[in-house]
């Protein structure tokens, strides 16, 4: 029996961060969940839903709803439409003022577009 490398332990470069954080190794459980930073899953959905780092809500369709990064003190939300299409995405900071926003522009499905995708 091999083991899916993914849920193994493996020690990783990550560029951009401290040097003495820069060689860290991932620990996943079972189903291939990240187990760093105290990640804890919703057991039903398998669906990250808190960290040292964050804390996040899903809609009910399984889209994140918003984002809590408790370092930076500010909460990101996200907008999706009815066909689970992200239309608009806000930054927060703790006192509610808006950091960033973004209304993301929907591009329709031309028949051309699709069969410059298909070809």
């Amino acid at each position: 029996m091999s083991l899916n490398p993914r849920l193994t332990n493996s020690l990783t470069c990550r560029v951009g961060i401290p040097a003495h954080r820069k060689h860290e190794i991932y620990i996943y459980d079972a189903a291939g969940n990240n187990q760093n930073d105290n990640a804890v899953y919703n057991i039903l959905n398998n669906r990250l839903t808190a960290s040292d780092i964050y804390t996040i809500t899903y809609d009910s369709m399984g889209n994140i709803k918003s984002k809590h990064n408790k370092l930076t003190h500010t909460t990101s939300n996200y907008t999706f439409n009815a066909r689970n299409q992200l239309v608009s995405y806000e930054q927060l900071d703790d006192a509610n003022q808006k950091q960033r926003h973004s209304p993301i522009r929907m591009m329709p499905l031309t028949e051309e577009y699709l069969k410059q995708k298909t070809a």
